[in-house]
């Protein structure tokens, strides 16, 4: 099944497809009465994306493979946040190459209905649509990290998140190298990978740069036109032609924000991967565009690791 953003609606009105990504394109909300002052533009791109781990990536890669030029923010001196330190843990089915060379049957609608069980406390609140949307695109997703370089450890898929279905597949250690793998994660065998495919396709990523503001028409309103990042004590304007997708996952240690979907999500829990998820860019995205309910498609085992963040998109 071939990987197919423009098939999954990329960007529709009230829908995303990346888990964790937050994609702003065209945005328009009622007039503003200031204008929003000139802008001296320092780079373009068709895309801007920030962050540059497990859904900053693949966005650029398909960004890039849809034709746009691309840049890639990063406010880490290094790719993959808190996805580097992960355990590289992947519980997609439906199908996959891997389960069937196991030969374990599975099927979108299965996926589905493992993950709105009213049974399991994480799915009984997920949004029916948003999980039918990521059960449907399980294989694709799968296919395309592997597709991308991802190398998967060879053992027959496990049980996860009270699954019916053996799902959960684990990647391998990128390389022998410690520094470049942080201390031998196996999160590094996924988003190494995807660096090395995102950089081979084009696209261009700036690490150290950590974006402080979404540029619009408007101070508060209108299309969204780039956004600005600090490097080095500097401001840098970069302006998106076709759109802006936030991929930060920074969400997870805002205690206030986590608390008004669980109360029981206080400041005594830690984040796996802190600092780096502390970017909360979603909070400088327009409010009329965001949509904090729906925030959570499938949360797996989520006081061990989060593994989804806030989805939003905007009409083009």
């Amino acid at each position: 099944m071939k990987f197919n953003p423009g098939r999954r609606k990329f960007i529709t009105e009230g829908t995303a497809i990346g888990v964790g990504a937050t994609a702003l394109a065209g945005v328009t909300q009622e007039g503003d009465a200031a204008a929003q002052a000139p802008i001296r533009w320092d780079r373009t791109a068709d895309v801007v994306i920030v962050g540059a781990g497990a859904s900053g990536l693949p966005a650029a890669i398909t960004a890039r493979d849809g034709g746009a030029t691309v840049i890639v923010l990063e406010a880490n001196h290094d790719i993959g946040g808190h996805a580097m330190l992960s355990g590289g843990r992947v519980p997609l089915g439906g199908g996959t190459s891997m389960q069937k060379k196991y030969g374990i049957v599975d099927s979108a609608d299965q996926v589905y209905l493992d993950h709105t069980n009213h049974k399991d406390s994480e799915f009984r609140y997920c949004d029916r649509d948003l999980v039918r949307m990521w059960a449907d695109e399980n294989v694709a997703t799968f296919e395309f990290l592997i597709e991308n370089g991802v190398k998967f450890n060879d053992e027959k898929p496990d049980f996860v998140n009270e699954g019916t279905v053996p799902r959960l597949c684990v990647a391998q250690v990128y390389s022998p190298d410690l520094k470049e793998t942080i201390n031998g994660s196996p999160g590094s065998g996924i988003v190494r990978p995807l660096e090395k495919s995102a950089r081979a396709k084009g696209a261009e990523i700036l690490l150290k740069h950590r974006m402080t503001r979404i540029i619009r028409e408007n101070p508060t309103s209108g299309k969204v036109l780039g956004v600005t990042a600090r490097f080095e004590d500097k401001d840098v304007n970069i302006r998106a032609r076709k759109g802006v997708i936030l991929a930060t996952g920074g969400h997870t240690s805002n205690v206030a924000f986590r608390r008004m979907f669980d109360p029981r999500l206080t400041e005594e829990y830690q984040v796996a991967g802190e600092p780096w998820t502390k970017q909360n860019g979603w909070q400088s995205a327009p409010r009329s565009a965001v949509r904090p309910t729906r925030v959570t498609i499938a949360a797996a085992e989520s006081l061990k690791h989060v593994i989804s963040g806030p989805v939003m998109a905007t009409r083009i």
